[in-house]
């Protein structure tokens, strides 16, 4: 029944980007351009040594990650979508971006630094091998959750972050098989799109937001 259910909603995808596809791909085409100079001045405080100024991009992600799930959510709902709403996402929802992506950043930051620590030492007992299991398990699921996060963040903009957190905790356990196969082909599909290169810029937001929030408009169904 999940892979049925998958099966449509990744179909639902490709034919709902399509309709939409130019309005999408000039939308991800300038949001693409906006995270490239992002990258750009961090790189080039990374190499002059201005750790201090890292905080600017750290902070102006968050925001513009959301306002990309913004033109998704619009495109999903058939709203007239414009290209200038993906700055009215970036003001609408900027708090949000911000607190979002440093909860976000600060718990894979433990959970990256967690699994570090085990692959450094010996685990020559099984609590150890217990302990990094559980980690990793934590990873996975967190991961899982954040699709579902991302997407009720700008779905409920009236609801407060910590409440969509468990709202995703909820819906990721409650539906925990289609959660992990929607999970992996989001992984198998965005690691493509990295790799083609060229399909990374005109399709590396607005397909995949297009994907996870759709993914959670079929799980919300069923509550």
């Amino acid at each position: 029944m999940f892979l049925y259910t998958l099966g449509n909603l990744i179909k639902n995808t490709f034919i709902n980007f399509y309709e939409d596809s130019f309005r999408l791909v000039m939308a991800n085409l300038v949001w693409s351009f906006l995270i490239g100079l992002i990258a750009v001045f961090s790189y080039s405080v990374f190499q002059v040594g201005m750790w201090g100024l890292l905080i600017f991009p750290f902070f102006l992600s968050g925001p513009l990650f959301v306002s990309g799930m913004y033109i998704a959510l619009d495109s999903h709902l058939e709203r007239q979508l414009r290209v200038l709403d993906l700055f009215r996402g970036y003001k609408k929802y900027f708090w949000r971006g911000v607190k979002s992506f440093c909860f976000s950043g600060l718990i894979y930051l433990i959970l990256i630094l967690d699994v570090y620590f085990f692959l450094q030492i010996e685990m020559d007992s099984a609590v150890l091998y217990f302990l990094f299991i559980i980690i990793l398990f934590i990873f996975v699921v967190f991961s899982m959750m954040q699709l579902y996060f991302w997407s009720l963040l700008v779905m409920y903009p009236e609801e407060g972050i910590f409440t969509l957190i468990r709202r995703s905790f909820v819906l990721t356990f409650d539906n925990l098989i289609f959660s992990l196969f929607w999970f992996l082909f989001f992984g198998l599909f965005f690691g493509l799109l990295v790799y083609l290169r060229l399909a990374f810029f005109p399709f590396f937001i607005t397909l995949p937001g297009l994907y996870v929030i759709k993914g959670t408009t079929v799980m919300l169904q069923k509550y």
